[in-house]
């Protein structure tokens, strides 16, 4: 049985990916502090005997050292991923995502574990990229706070398997959703609906163009990716290869919760705010040539993610 140790294992990627690989009969550890996870995210594995987790703080090194010291894997997801947050907080990020990997990396050498699995975003590249941008793509030049963390920890895990010679897979993420979310449009987009169903806000002008990913299929691409993967840096792309437009994720919200579309209105020009980006359509090569297909389009999604909100939001 292979021990696998997560960061972050209580929030919303974590959680789901805790309960995906003990049905797939892998041993998990997991660290969180609890800070945006939760202990009720975890409730159907939390009493399995393949499931152990800590409570604690990423910035803890040498407590970070010792809860992974048996594993086989490392997938950290320990990170904050609120962009517009970012702005208020921009020593949190660099503490978090950036030392945080720090510690991590410093733990994997210290017990000779030599594969990590990390999350990054799209928002690394900034405005100007190719759309949908390849795996290839560069220079990065992130356009707020967030992505410049992950920019920073992209280039740091690179130096890091040449200097080492560990074997990182490096996803970039489009938009992931689902239950258990804190943050994001379809999750706040829910969120205001349900508060008030006579009037829906949309920031920006409902032109922008995103690519949703279910948490379901995210799961499955990073438990194939643990055996897929032997060496080397490897930057993946995850998302689906067709986005629409933030309008039409509003009217799938109002149609999901029984009210009109005419209540939707929007505040803004093409971004929605500072650092926002016309679109995330990305180039999946990699996983489509490993045999990864969503299951869900972007589209499907949404509705699918839609209804499961207003499930969570409704207890």
């Amino acid at each position: 049985m292979r021990n696998v140790f997560i960061t972050g294992v209580a929030g919303f990627i974590g959680s789901h990916l805790a309960e995906k690989l003990i049905q797939e009969n892998f041993k998990v550890t997991g660290l969180d502090n609890f800070s945006t996870g939760s202990i009720k995210y975890i409730d159907s594995i939390k009493d399995n005997s393949n499931f152990m987790i800590i409570e604690g703080d990423i910035k803890n090194s040498d407590l970070v050292s010792d809860v992974m010291k048996n594993s086989d894997v490392v997938i950290h997801l320990s990170d904050n991923s609120d962009v517009q947050y970012s702005a208020d907080h921009p020593k949190d990020y660099f503490e978090q995502n950036v030392i945080g990997l720090y510690n991590v990396l410093n733990g994997m050498k210290y017990h000779s574990i030599r594969k990590i699995i990390f999350p990054s975003s799209t928002t690394v590249f900034g405005p100007g990229c190719t759309i949908p941008t390849p795996e290839s793509f560069g220079p990065l030049r992130p356009a707020n706070l967030y992505g410049s963390s992950k920019a920073a920890a992209e280039a740091f895990l690179s130096g890091w398997v040449a200097t080492y010679g560990i074997c990182s897979v490096n996803f970039r993420f489009t938009s992931v959703i689902g239950s258990r979310q804190d943050h994001g449009v379809v999750h706040d987009l829910v969120k205001k609906l349900l508060n008030n169903k006579a009037k829906l806000e949309v920031l920006g002008n409902g032109t922008q163009e995103r690519s949703y990913i279910l948490i379901d299929d995210c799961v499955d691409a990073i438990v194939m990716s643990i055996d897929k993967f032997e060496q080397g840096f490897n930057v993946v792309h995850m998302g689906n290869e067709e986005a629409i437009k933030i309008s039409r994720v509003a009217e799938i919200i109002c149609e999901e919760s029984g009210v009109t579309k005419d209540i939707i209105y929007f505040s803004g020009d093409a971004l929605g705010w500072k650092g926002d980006s016309r679109s995330n359509e990305l180039q999946v090569s990699t996983l489509r040539n490993i045999g990864w297909r969503p299951k869900f389009s972007s589209e499907a999604a949404v509705r699918e993610s839609a209804r499961r909100l207003i499930i969570q939001f409704s207890k």
